[in-house]
This record gives C-alpha cells, structure tokens and sequence, in this order.
C-alpha cells in the first residue's frame, strides 16, 4: 500500500488520535479468479455499500471479532477482464484487502488485491502529500543552510 500518510511531530503528535479515527479513501485494484458478469460485480458492490460486517483478517491490529464499519460510497472506475478498479470512502478501520476477499465470495468466485493506494485521510489528500524522496531532499537542502 502506499498513499497519504499523516505524521505530526512534537506538540503537534497531539492531533494524530483524532486523525486515526477520521475516514478514509482508497483507490483499489482488485483481481478476480473467475470471469463474472459486470452487472452482477455492480450489484454486489451496490450490497456492500453502507453498514457492513467485518471480521479483521487473522493478522491485523485488533482483536478477531465480527464488527460493523460503514463504507460511505464506492465508485467503480475501471473493469477489464478479471481486473476491477474502484475507489473506496469508508470508516477508519476497515480493512480493504478485506473487503475485497468478502466481495468475491459475494460473487460466487475468489479475489485478491492487487493494488492499493490510500488518496485520503481525514483532511489530507494525494493532491497535499510530499513523499519520502521529498523529505529527504528538504532536509538536505536544510543541512546547507536553505
């Protein structure tokens, strides 16, 4: 995975709980192993918008249990052959590579995720990111004197 995310430092680390709890948006690239009819990918989609159960996979951050997390909307962006691209709004703490494995078995078939990009964390978006690379050359440039 790779995409926005928020780091504070010094007194600022403060907001970082209220950031953890906000929503967030993904753009995901999900692969299935059968050939399904894209009205019925549509469909399911359509079911999995809203209130939803989630059990977290076996290695996640939490403790196993069935919970409910609400996706705000999903959008499907792109779908050739096996592959369906979408974008994603849900509740912190939902786990996409989740939901995907869920959505396939909906449709009567496996999936995987393929691709995973987070373009949103509460306020924050991909168009307001520096990336890593960025960092590092700001702070080289500072070291200079700059």
């Amino acid at each position: 995975m790779t995409g926005v995310l928020p780091i504070a430092l010094g007194r600022a680390t403060r907001i970082v709980e209220t950031l953890l709890k906000s929503g967030k948006e993904y753009v995901a690239l999900m692969h299935l192993h059968d050939n399904v009819d894209e009205d019925k990918i549509r469909q399911a989609f359509s079911e999995f918008t809203g209130k939803i159960m989630q059990m977290p996979p076996v290695k996640s951050a939490v403790r196993r249990r069935l919970r409910e997390r609400e996706v705000y909307y999903v959008k499907i962006l792109e779908m050739e052959g096996k592959d369906v691209l979408f974008r994603i709004g849900c509740q912190a703490g939902t786990y996409i590579r989740k939901y995907i494995h869920d959505l396939a078995i909906k449709l009567g078939t496996r999936g995987h995720m393929q691709q995973l990009v987070r373009v949103k964390a509460g306020p924050y978006t991909d168009e307001q990111w520096h990336s890593l690379h960025d960092l590092k050359d700001a702070y080289e440039f500072y070291l200079q004197g700059d």
